[in-house]
């Protein structure tokens, strides 16, 4: 939570790509449920070794309308 706060008010992600600055069209949220509940579509791209959690984290709260995009690394 304290990361998605971060990118958000800093409009970086100090951790991870500390000096690359993101878009203010960018919102970052550590809540699943939130993070998906209007999207029209779900693009998960995580280091491939988390991708396993990440889908498990987020599958009870993809509702099954939208298409879900994998890419990893």
């Amino acid at each position: 939570a304290v990361l998605a706060e971060n990118i958000n008010s800093l409009r970086e992600n100090n951790l991870y790509l500390p000096g690359a600055k993101l878009s203010p069209r960018l919102y970052a949220t550590a809540d699943a449920a939130a993070a998906v509940d209007a999207a029209d579509i779900a693009i998960f791209v995580v280091p491939a070794q988390h991708t396993r959690a990440a889908m498990r984290l987020f599958a009870p709260h993809l509702p099954p309308r939208i298409p879900v995009i994998s890419s990893s690394k």
